[in-house]
């Protein structure tokens, strides 16, 4: 498996723990979306990064000054990882809490469903070159929604008000599909956190939260 990084910090974002929690991050390299409000570009390229075995990487985990047992994984794109099942099977034996984030273009294991909180990412026009490309990528997406189930998440990332009427009817399709998953509302810059409040409230969306970057506003990684 190729790693772009492991560290610890808080969980910034919804997750299984819970917001503001701490947590070990296991950043896997590369992505097969190009977004361009990712916050680590350099983790999207299949380049780079440092080839680690599920032991190998348990044991890094191991080897980190904090001891807690969540574990936050990311990237990239972590469902590229073929092993990954297996790195998640392994930290449930030694008993920890693992969350998944992902872009929302891959459909999650059965395994990955069974030993962790999935996070998906809805994501929006903004996110695209093209309405052709938003088609395509939505189009997997709405299928994806069917493995998530009452402890998972999909989170919106939230540049513009077309993106947040997008995620409005995004919401209301993934609701048709499964009806036991949560939603999070995130604002990306230049859209503020206040003024993606004040379109909640404005739409009455009461079912979901808005996810603030935690890290960000605290200053950590």
């Amino acid at each position: 498996m190729k790693v772009h990084s492991i560290f610890q910090s808080i969980n910034g974002e919804v997750c299984g723990p819970g917001q503001g929690s701490v947590c070990t991050f296991i950043r896997f390299q590369k992505c097969n979306l190009k977004c361009p409000y990712c916050d680590t570009h350099d983790s999207q390229s299949g380049k780079g990064g440092k080839n680690y075995t599920k032991h190998g990487i348990l044991n890094a985990i191991r080897s980190l000054p904090i001891n807690t047992k969540n574990i936050t994984i990311t990237g990239g794109e972590p469902l590229l990882q073929k092993e990954l099942d297996g790195l998640i099977m392994l930290l449930d034996q030694y008993n920890y809490i693992t969350t998944i984030e992902t872009n929302g273009s891959i459909c999650p294991s059965s395994t990955m469903k069974a030993y962790s909180c999935m996070v998906m990412d809805c994501k929006l026009s903004s996110a695209f070159m093209t309405t052709k490309q938003y088609d395509q990528y939505n189009k997997k997406f709405l299928e994806n929604v069917k493995m998530l189930s009452y402890s998972d998440w999909i989170k919106f990332p939230i540049q513009t008000e077309e993106d947040f009427n997008l995620a409005l009817y995004n919401k209301s399709r993934c609701e048709e599909i499964n009806e036991y998953i949560r939603f999070a509302f995130s604002a990306i810059k230049p859209l503020s956190s206040k003024k993606l409040l004040e379109w909640i409230f404005k739409e009455e969306i009461y079912d979901a939260v808005l996810n603030v970057q935690l890290h960000k506003v605290v200053g950590v990684p």
